[in-house]
């Protein structure tokens, strides 16, 4: 009986710290994963912000190129403008040229004359002019618009990837928030565990068989060592030889 109550006794008080083990073990898994998570999210985090970095420097290459396109078109539409205006100066003085040899060759009745007729030939140079201007200024327009296509483009694909990247790290600013709040979690469970263990160690009687080894092996006071055996003394009984005394008197 006594052995059953003992060993009930021990399985109560022990069951407790199983428990307590267990939900510590549970804790501590719970805790691995939270932080390989973790550790995931920051590779995650460094390899998205290496990524931003590479197309910011693709954005920064980008605006240097519409930079220098610029500059190229306003470089090519002053040379355009200064082609323009030295071919007309040029077909200016043709045509001045010409004038004056009509009038000179005309006499004095064609000097008279408010108009002059130029040569049938001025027409078709001014044609060939004008065609020559429309076709350069033609070509330099769909290389521009090449280019301007071109770098649209590349602002286009550099846009919707920043976008795309700025989703990511939304995401994953959420994710390290929540894993933030998880963890904060988990420590304050941990001490809540912490302070029922220390809680329930002090509340726990000890069980009946450790209490009975401590009172079987506590030292037995003097006094009632002495007041036992001066008991026993009193109790001894003493058979004292009346026949061999009343033999030896007579």
């Amino acid at each position: 009986m006594t052995d059953r109550l003992a060993t009930s006794d021990t399985e109560n008080g022990s069951s407790p710290l199983k428990h307590l083990d267990d939900t510590d073990r549970q804790i501590l898994e719970w805790a691995g994963k939270l932080e390989m998570e973790s550790i995931d999210l920051r590779e995650k985090a460094g390899d998205l912000l290496s990524e931003l970095r590479k197309r910011c420097n693709e954005l920064n290459v980008t605006q240097k190129g519409i930079v220098d396109w610029k500059n190229t078109m306003n470089d090519e539409l002053t040379s355009f403008k200064e082609e323009v205006l030295r071919a007309l100066q040029d077909k200016h003085k043709v045509l001045l040229g010409e004038i004056r040899k009509t009038q000179n060759s005309g006499g004095s009745g064609s000097r008279s004359k408010s108009t002059v007729q130029l040569p049938p030939l001025s027409a078709g140079e001014m044609d060939k002019f004008s065609s020559r201007i429309i076709k350069s200024f033609e070509t330099r327009q769909n290389r521009w618009l090449k280019e301007f296509q071109s770098t649209q483009q590349v602002l286009y694909n550099v846009t919707v990837q920043m976008d795309r990247v700025t989703e990511v790290l939304g995401n994953m600013s959420r994710d390290l928030q929540n894993l933030t709040e998880r963890q904060v979690t988990l420590e304050q469970e941990l001490v809540n565990q912490r302070y029922e263990h220390n809680q329930h160690n002090l509340s726990t009687p000890p069980p009946s068989f450790v209490a009975s080894r401590k009172r079987s092996a506590s030292p037995t006071p003097r006094g009632v060592t002495l007041s036992k055996t001066r008991d026993k003394v009193n109790k001894t009984r003493y058979i004292i030889p009346w026949e061999d005394i009343s033999d030896q008197e007579l």
